[in-house]
């Protein structure tokens, strides 16, 4: 068997600064002072789903200027080896322990918790907006139940701060740029229901005090460490010689693609902030660029240098045309929504692919359970 000895993207790039510094309007300086007025100094988080793809990246960016105690489930959603290889990196670049404990059993849940906590950034989830009807239960117990443990001891044990989850798929299939005060949410899956089934319990709870709530509906995340179930992995690892790729779909569903480096970097700004609003709000964490399937698939196979070897079928009724987000109440929050170009982000996570495969590192083959 080929070794799984890898070694973390050794590269973060952060997002470019605001437009109205490229721009000239202000000074890097004056930027970099706004910023460093909303900080606050080092406080203790849990982060959960922590050996998944976001939660593995925001653990690995957040633990040099805090406390971490990550937890996962190392469920078979997707390759549990491929979260054990992400604990293991954590633990070998940062020190941090990846606990392995079921959030939606009440007592593993509330084993993590104490008064010691400042904040929880809670990621763990089931995800997949084609959930088989037999696996609708699994999606209940992972992303509502294990919240309403979540929920239930960060009341327990006061903690001032919840930054959890979301999706874009709470909008359902419209069309346009998404905005987060939109009073019609549709979600067209199971998974996108529960997700924002999510979003009303937090803000039933909310109501309760003063605590601060923050809902992240992520958009598209791609990048280094991804899911093999998504579509960027999968177009990847076809060019690099794995298996075809059969797309729902003629090609033509348009995805906000928003790179991961760009999603640590925004939760590390919101732990950072010393002047976030008490109750529940939810934001949109994307770059309000989105572009088509078969121009993802030009992209990667410039890319890669040779093309992805793809199909085309019929498209799922749980599938929507677009996502779109957009990115104005996080830009007004943080002063900059995710920003890295999509050419840019594809090209950093086809290297990394190539020198984790150079190194011996099974990637072409990962199967769920495996």
């Amino acid at each position: 068997m080929a070794s799984t000895h890898v070694t973390w993207d050794p590269i973060f790039r952060r997002p470019k600064a605001p437009r109205a510094v490229r721009d000239g309007r202000i000074s890097i300086t004056e930027y970099a002072s706004s910023l460093k007025s909303l900080r606050r100094g080092r406080v203790k988080i849990l982060v959960t789903g922590a050996a998944g793809f976001i939660g593995a990246r925001a653990t690995d960016l957040l633990s040099p200027d805090h406390e971490i105690v990550a937890v996962d489930s190392f469920d078979d959603y997707y390759s549990p080896h491929l979260k054990h290889l992400r604990a293991s990196r954590l633990r070998e670049s940062t020190g941090v322990e990846v606990l392995q404990l079921n959030l939606s059993n009440a007592q593993e849940c509330a084993s993590v918790f104490d008064s010691s906590i400042d904040a929880v950034i809670h990621l763990a989830a089931r995800p997949g907006v084609r959930a088989p009807v037999q696996d609708l239960p699994i999606y209940v117990n992972a992303n509502v139940v294990a919240l309403t443990n979540i929920l239930t001891n960060v009341q327990a044990y006061d903690v001032p701060q919840v930054f959890y989850a979301s999706s874009s798929s709470v909008y359902g299939d419209k069309i346009g740029s998404l905005v987060e005060t939109d009073p019609v949410l549709k979600p067209v899956s199971y998974y996108g229901a529960t997700k924002l089934a999510g979003e009303l319990m937090v803000d039933a709870v909310s109501r309760l005090d003063d605590r601060v709530f923050v809902g992240l509906r992520f958009f598209t995340v791609y990048g280094p460490w991804g899911r093999p179930d998504m579509l960027m992995w999968r177009l990847i690892a076809s060019a690099l010689g794995g298996p075809g790729v059969g797309i729902l779909g003629d090609g033509s569903a348009q995805r906000d693609f928003t790179y991961v480096d760009d999603i640590a970097f925004a939760l590390a700004s919101l732990i950072s902030h010393s002047n976030l609003p008490a109750g529940s709000s939810v934001l949109n964490i994307g770059g309000g660029n989105p572009v088509s399937v078969r121009n993802i698939i030009d992209i990667v196979a410039r890319a890669v240098g040779e093309p992805p070897l793809v199909t085309f079928g019929e498209r799922m009724a749980s599938d929507v045309q677009q996502t779109h987000a957009n990115p104005e109440a996080l830009t007004a929050l943080l002063g900059q929504a995710p920003s890295t170009r999509l050419q840019d982000g594809v090209i950093r996570t086809v290297e990394w692919f190539q020198s984790e495969l150079a190194d011996g590192t099974r990637l072409l083959d990962l199967d769920d359970g495996n």
